[in-house]
């Protein structure tokens, strides 16, 4: 995998134009977050039959999960799509390819494959390879999954719809669903083995699913809750929680997993994700349509602000510019 991370502190204030209160600090999601084909993690699955906490959403959370159980591992392998067995399905629409050798289990999915197209805008789920049953089951989705709007952070939302049309053993199934995705809180994630990561993004995602299968008398209806955690230099969560209900059954399928990213981000200036100079916007919430920010750099380094509405849309270009180690104070 390729990681894209410039070399300078980015901070995106969000700008909720209605009330006038400034966010500080998030970590933001964007194009330089895409994976590229190359490169492999390690994943491990969590032992989650007792359940699993979130935690707390907000501002500079720390979120500790050193004590989670693995019950097995495997590698996740990013591929190119033209060079796996469906190739003739993705070749041509996907950039990348996320391939678990072991098969990965999502709720009611055993997943061997998942194709994505990473781009400027977004990054879109295509479909997926399912492994529960006896032969590959191939999932296109004729409307893609938006899984992601560039840029996303904190209090960004985005919402989408999707749809998919298959085949199982020759019995047609179609799903129609949507999804609400926000990023509600942001901090430090703690995972086991002594793995930390600062400032990252946690993003929430409810997913309501309806599935019709042929020869079923009732469509199923699935509910899916999902916690992601984030770092800014990578598309893939670091942490994943999901909660699935399905409406014909009485139990919750509960699933995990995290991966050990330190051979993906290694080597970026630790300035870049960390909150070690306060930065603080003043007054909050605004008055008159200005604030004041003030902010400590503990060296020189080019320093980006922009300045976006709380829906994500960029409002304007602040300040990208070389500033030297100390107090700095810009009005916006």
């Amino acid at each position: 995998m390729k990681i894209n991370v410039n070399n300078y502190i980015s901070y995106v204030l969000c700008w909720a134009l209605s009330t006038g209160i400034l966010v500080a600090q998030a970590p933001t999601l964007n194009s330089e977050s895409n994976a590229e084909a190359g490169g492999s993690v390690n994943l491990y699955v969590v032992n989650a039959s007792n359940g699993i906490n979130q935690g707390a959403s907000g501002a500079g959370i720390t979120w500790n999960f050193a004590d989670l159980v693995v019950d097995s591992n495997q590698i996740a392998n990013f591929v190119n799509p033209a060079d796996t067995p469906f190739s003739d399905v993705f070749g041509s629409s996907c950039n990348v390819a996320i391939e678990y050798t072991k098969g990965l289990p999502t709720g009611s999915n055993n997943l061997g494959y998942q194709f994505y197209n990473g781009a400027n805008i977004g990054f879109n789920l295509h479909g997926i390879v399912n492994y529960a049953s006896e032969s590959p089951l191939v999932v296109n989705y004729t409307n893609p999954k938006n899984i992601l709007s560039y840029p996303f952070s904190y209090f960004f939302e985005n919402q989408d719809d999707f749809e998919a049309n298959y085949s199982s053993n020759g019995i047609n199934i179609s799903e129609v669903g949507n999804f609400f995705v926000q990023g509600d809180a942001y901090g430090t994630l703690i995972l086991p083995n002594g793995l930390q990561y600062n400032n990252v993004l946690r993003i929430r995602v409810l997913e309501q699913l309806v599935q019709t299968i042929e020869g079923f008398p009732n469509p199923l209806s699935y509910d899916i809750e999902t916690y992601a955690w984030y770092h800014p230099a990578l598309s893939y969560p670091l942490l994943s929680i999901t909660t699935e209900s399905l409406s014909e059954s009485p139990n919750t399928i509960i699933r995990a997993h995290y991966i050990n990213a330190n051979n993906l981000i290694t080597g970026i200036d630790s300035h870049q994700f960390t909150n070690e100079f306060a930065l603080q916007a003043y007054p909050n919430p605004v008055s008159n349509g200005i604030a004041n920010l003030q902010y400590h750099l503990a060296k020189a380094t080019t320093v980006q602000i922009k300045l976006y509405t709380i829906s994500g849309q960029l409002v304007t270009n602040v300040l990208n510019t070389q500033q030297q180690a100390g107090t700095q104070n810009i009005l916006v």
